[in-house]
This record gives structure tokens, C-alpha cells and sequence, in this order.
């Protein structure tokens, strides 16, 4: 190899590793809050000049930052600080599992454990407007009736799951809860999507019972109470799976599946 081509690749990696460090900086000043959600960032140009690189160093670190949801670049107005944190994890949380292959009912039995934690928590530390909110998303899943579209049952099931998983108080959780279940809806969107809605709808009432179970047991801030509840549904759900071919033995891994579950975030 010529010496020109071997100072060629040392000054890409060179490059490689002043992006990386302006990326890390970045990222370390919005978690700790320097930079705060909503908040529009210095120009790219002065950015450049602050961290002492040219503007297409900086470009390529802000697109990187943009692409793991911290910051959102506005073409025209520039760039501002998003701190959509579930996003970055979201994206490395669904290459390792399709890395390992793994399975819709591996994934659910995952959100059990998560599920049955979370339902205590919940009962514990519920605030009153957050148990109005679980009661409202039950409401709308009491009305299945008068939807037509697949899209808004998967919506209403997605917005109790978040109204849920929020109630237990716990960021961390409750954000593992709600990625597993768009994950788990994703796949279910893309496996049955050629099945009526009468069936889907059919799905979602049978265990509408189940739901409401958890919610009394949270309300009455009873945490055993709620567990138990908890685990009732999370096994009708597994059982429910488990019947059903076309998702009992859906990996994530699957070709027809990489695309679809690639855009439930």
C-alpha cells in the first residue's frame, strides 16, 4: 500500500473519531440538560467554530444526533433540540432482537414481566388524573363498535398501553413497556393485515374484561391485587398467540417482517 493511501485512511479515521467526540459532547450536553428540549442550538457555522472543525465535520455530527432523536434539524431555521430519547433505544433495542431472532411470543413473554411490575408500581404510585386517563383509553376501547379502520383499533389498545405504562411512575419501565407493545402491534399489523376488522375487533373485546380487572386492582391500590390481574391478561394474550400460526412462529428476523417492524416507531 502507498504511503499517500495509508495518510489517506489515517485522516479519515482521524475525522471519524473528532465526529465522534463532537457527538458525544453534544449528547452529554442535552441529557444533563445544558441544552434543553425545545431549545434552538447555535447556528452550524458557529458550532463549527466553537468546536474548532469545518461545517461539514458539524454537519455530519448533527445528522447524527438527528438520527438517534436528540435533535431536529429545520431546514431554514435550524436545529433544535427534540430529546426524543425512546427513539435512539428503539432502534438499538430492534437490531439486537432481530440480530438474535427473536420471536413475537419471546417478545410478549418479556412484557409480561415488564407488565406485572409496572401494574404494582402503578398501584402504588397512580396520581388520580393518571388512573382518569387509563379510564378514558378504556372507555374508547368500549367502543370498538364504531370503528372500521384496523389502524384506530391499534391506536386505542397503543394509547391505553401508554396511559398504563406511564401510571407506573417508572421512566425506564414504562419505556420498554410501550416500545415492546408498538413492536408487538407492528408485527400483528403486518401478519393479519388481510383479516377483517371484525376479527381484530373480536380480539381486542374477548380481553376487554381482563383490562378492566387491572384497573380496579390499580385503583384500589391494591399491588398483589394488581399483579395477579396483570398476569390473567398477559396469559390470554400468550394463549391467543399461541393459537394463531401466523404469529406463533413470527421472527423478528423474518425477511417480510424487517421492513414493516423498521417503521413502528
Amino acid at each position: 500500500m502507498s504511503k499517500t493511501r495509508v495518510l489517506a485512511r489515517s485522516s479519515r479515521v482521524a475525522k471519524v473519531k473528532v465526529t465522534d467526540e463532537i457527538i458525544e459532547s453534544l449528547r452529554q450536553d442535552i441529557v444533563a440538560g445544558r441544552f434543553r428540549r425545545g431549545d434552538r442550538m447555535s447556528s452550524e457555522q458557529q458550532l463549527a467554530t466553537d468546536y474548532g472543525v469545518s461545517q461539514p465535520t458539524m454537519r455530519e455530527a448533527l445528522r447524527a444526533l438527528e438520527m438517534i432523536g436528540l435533535v431536529e434539524v429545520r431546514h431554514g431555521s435550524g436545529t433544535y433540540v427534540s430529546g426524543h430519547g425512546r427513539q435512539a433505544l428503539g432502534s438499538a433495542l430492534l437490531t439486537l432482537l432481530q440480530l438474535e431472532g427473536v420471536t413475537l411470543l419471546q417478545v410478549q413473554a418479556v412484557r409480561k414481566i415488564l407488565g406485572i411490575e409496572s401494574a404494582a408500581l402503578a398501584a402504588k404510585t397512580a396520581t388520580d388524573e393518571q388512573l382518569q386517563a387509563i379510564e378514558s383509553t378504556l372507555d374508547s376501547l368500549d367502543r370498538l363498535a364504531e370503528v372500521t379502520e384496523s389502524e384506530d383499533l391499534y391506536q386505542r389498545l397503543l394509547a391505553h398501553q401508554e396511559a398504563l405504562s406511564s401510571a407506573s411512575n417508572h421512566p425506564l419501565i414504562c419505556t420498554l413497556e410501550i416500545f415492546l407493545s408498538k413492536l408487538m402491534v407492528s408485527l400483528q399489523t403486518e401478519l393479519i393485515e388481510t383479516r377483517r376488522v371484525s376479527f381484530l375487533r373480536a380480539r381486542i373485546e374477548k380481553v376487554q374484561p381482563l383490562r378492566r380487572a387491572i384497573f380496579r386492582a390499580i385503583s384500589s391500590h391494591s399491588p398483589e391485587l394488581a399483579r395477579s390481574e396483570m398476569e390473567k391478561y398477559c396469559e390470554a394474550v400468550r394463549k391467543a398467540f399461541e393459537a394463531d400460526p401466523l404469529l406463533k412462529k413470527a421472527r423478528l428476523s423474518d425477511p417480510h417482517l424487517i421492513k414493516s417492524v423498521g417503521r413502528f416507531g
